[in-house]
């Protein structure tokens, strides 16, 4: 990854952190173009984050059966006080 002076690579090559001097009085343009490696992603199905694995479902199922309770006991509650 950096800089080049030319569009195919072939040119003067700058890291991301050399110091480039502009020179208005070249006859060339001043031209820099970005360099730069294309990511590889993986297609491979083992390499995606798992996001429904059942790791946390005894978490889910707890939660939903307190829950459950909850609004059972809160409309019992409601029904006793005439509300």
């Amino acid at each position: 990854m950096g800089w080049n002076t030319r569009k195919d690579g072939s040119g003067i090559s700058y890291g991301i952190r050399d110091e480039i001097r502009v020179d208005n009085n070249r006859p060339l343009p001043n031209e820099l173009f970005a360099q730069w490696k294309k990511k590889q992603i993986s297609n491979r199905r083992n390499s995606l984050p798992k996001t429904a694995d059942g790791h946390h479902l005894s978490l889910y199922v707890w939660t939903m059966l307190v829950s459950a309770i909850a609004m059972v006991l809160i409309g019992y509650g409601r029904k006793e006080y005439g509300q």
